[in-house]
């Protein structure tokens, strides 16, 4: 918050005194300066910079369905466990993790979910890799039953994590209508929603 400042003005007053020949021993008073009218600093609002507030990628929970799809059938026994979405070379893709026969591979996958743009394999598999084999209930299916529970939600990402409880689920996080996010977590063995909370 600024300070106002004032300037205040000083009334001078001005006395001639006669040395000599001075009839009367009236003073002469000089013009008196009016008080200077304050001036007042306009206070300034603060804004959020727009450009700090970064926006989350999301997609429509079809498309995150397709992609899941289409990154698993890209590589031998592949299963999907891990999703984002992100942007590469200015367009929008699924960022997908598979587990295959052990080993982890990165598949890049078009807006629409339908086309494979790039894949690679880990050096380093992620532990995820060996909970895919305790998941019965994939990813496909639990992010089904997540986005049933929140009707009109988009996918931000979902992943295979094991909770406070020792439970397998999958994290599924998701941005509502209005913009609030929300993390569904689901059994990866039954497939139940075992916890809603927000992201």
């Amino acid at each position: 918050m600024r300070r106002w400042r004032q300037i205040a003005g000083a009334g001078v007053a001005v006395c001639a005194l006669g040395l000599t020949g001075c009839g009367d021993d009236d003073a002469d008073t000089g013009p008196t300066a009016s008080p200077t009218t304050p001036i007042a600093t306009p206070a300034t609002t603060t804004t959020p910079d727009s450009a700090s507030q970064q926006s989350v990628e999301t997609a429509s929970i079809s498309a995150a369905q397709r992609a899941l799809r289409t990154a698993a059938d890209a590589v031998p026994n592949g299963r999907a466990f891990d999703v984002e979405i992100e942007t590469s070379n200015g367009k929008q893709v699924f960022d997908v993790k598979v587990a295959s026969d052990g080993n982890e591979v990165k598949v890049l996958v078009d807006q629409l979910g339908e086309q494979v743009v790039a894949q690679s394999r880990s050096d380093e598999p992620s532990d995820d890799v060996a909970k895919v084999e305790s998941a019965t209930f994939d990813a496909g299916r639990a992010l089904e039953a997540a986005a049933e529970r929140e009707p009109g939600a988009k996918l931000v990402e979902m992943e295979l994590d094991t909770n406070r409880d020792g439970l397998l689920i999958w994290q599924v996080e998701l941005v509502r209508a209005n913009g609030s996010e929300v993390e569904v977590d689901v059994d990866a063995r039954t497939g139940a929603v075992v916890g809603i909370g927000q992201g």
